[in-house]
């Protein structure tokens, strides 16, 4: 099974970020990137979520889901697996997105990042035009949201059976957005 992006929280990142709420079309990982739209017909909380579009200045970061679901043939089951790797926000159910600030930081995973290339530190993330996943470059690109990696980790996550799985977390700070 493919493993799923997660968003880390760091540096206390929530009191300075606006947060919003809403519904995608499609499957969102923890640490994919959205552009929040319209508010939702018939609910004043809840804003559509879509793909980046190239020329948009502004993103919002999916947080891990709440509920967590096996998805099964379309259907969904009270989850089983300790490893959040496993899980994602399922399209059509409400999800949390903040949008940072500058300076704020957070981590994402591989699976947040366009390619098999691992970025390295003092390079940058920034959306993939019509996608949810970030793109590695080399400098910050004028106008656009970008976040400058600062640090790497290794993350120890749960696997369930007796032994645990370390996956680098690229930590990111917010230069533009």
């Amino acid at each position: 099974m493919a493993k799923h992006g997660i968003l880390m929280e760091r540096d206390n990142f929530l009191p300075k970020c606006i947060n919003r709420a809403g519904v995608a079309s499609f499957d969102l990982d923890g640490g994919n990137v959205v552009v929040i739209g319209a508010i939702q017909s018939g609910n004043d909380e809840l804003y559509a979520l879509n793909k980046y579009a190239t020329g948009g200045k502004q993103v919002a970061i999916a947080y891990n889901p709440s509920v967590k679901y096996d998805v099964i043939g379309g259907n969904k089951f009270p989850a089983k697996s300790l490893d959040d790797r496993n899980y994602y926000n399922v399209a059509g159910d409400a999800v949390d997105v903040f949008i940072p600030e500058q300076n704020v930081e957070f981590g994402v995973q591989m699976a947040n990042i366009e390619g098999t290339t691992a970025p390295t530190v003092g390079k940058f993330l920034e959306p993939t035009n019509a996608s949810t996943k970030f793109t590695i470059k080399d400098s910050q690109t004028a106008n656009v949201p970008s976040f400058e990696v600062v640090q790497i980790m290794n993350a120890t996550y749960p696997t369930g059976d007796f032994s645990e799985d370390k996956e680098p977390v690229y930590i990111v700070k917010t230069r533009a957005n």
